[in-house]
C-alpha cells in the first residue's frame, strides 16, 4: 500500500458509504474501514491501546475476517487471496512467537480523510492458521461471479454474529 498520512484526504476513499475491506500483501495484511462521518466514539474504537479481537471463518471458499474493536459491534470482511494483487511472494510465519502484521486504516468516507492508522501483530496461531487457509483457497480455481454469489448466499443465511460463533481460531489484543 502507498504511504498514507493521517489528516490527508484521499479521493478514492470518498464514497459516502460504510465499508470494510481486508487484503494481504507481501508486507502484511491491511484492513481498510470507511465510515460516513464517524462519531467520536467510533473513531475512539480504533485508537492504539484499545482492545481488538480477530477471528476468521471460511464459508463456500470465501474467508470472512471478523473484527471487534473495543466496544464496537463485530464487523466482517469477505476475502479471497485471488484478489490480492500485492501478494506476490509466499508469506510464512517461521517462529512460534511472531504473527502477521495488520495495518488498520480508518477513513471518513464523506471526505476521504484518513482518521487513524494502527499497526498490530496478530497472534501466532491465528496467523499460521489464516495463512494456511489463504494458500488452500489460492490453489482452487477462481471466478469473480461465483465469489460474489457465495458472499450473497452467506449473508442471506448468516449474520456476522452467527459467523463469530462458528469460528475456531481467535486472537485477542488487550
Amino acid at each position: 500500500m502507498n504511504e498514507l498520512a493521517v489528516g490527508t484526504r484521499y479521493p478514492k476513499y470518498q464514497n459516502y458509504s460504510d465499508d470494510i475491506r481486508f487484503d494481504v500483501a507481501d508486507d502484511g495484511a491491511n484492513l481498510i474501514i470507511s465510515y460516513n462521518n464517524p462519531t467520536v466514539e467510533e473513531k475512539n474504537w480504533f485508537c492504539s491501546g484499545k482492545p481488538l479481537q480477530v477471528r476468521f471463518i471460511t464459508l463456500h471458499d470465501v474467508i470472512y475476517l471478523l473484527f471487534k474493536f473495543d466496544n464496537s459491534p463485530w464487523m466482517d470482511a469477505p476475502y479471497s487471496p485471488h484478489l490480492s494483487i500485492n501478494m506476490t511472494q509466499k508469506i510464512s510465519i517461521d517462529s512460534n512467537t511472531t504473527g502477521l502484521s495488520l495495518t488498520i486504516f480508518l477513513f471518513d468516507s464523506s471526505t476521504g480523510e484518513l482518521q487513524h492508522i494502527r499497526l498490530v501483530g496478530l497472534g501466532n496461531q491465528l496467523s499460521k492458521t489464516l495463512i494456511k487457509e489463504i494458500y488452500s483457497i489460492k490453489k482452487k480455481p477462481f471466478n469473480r461471479g461465483s465469489y460474489d454469489d457465495s458472499i450473497r448466499r452467506t449473508y442471506a443465511r448468516y449474520t456476522t454474529e452467527d459467523m463469530v460463533k462458528m469460528t475456531m481460531t481467535s486472537f485477542k489484543l488487550q
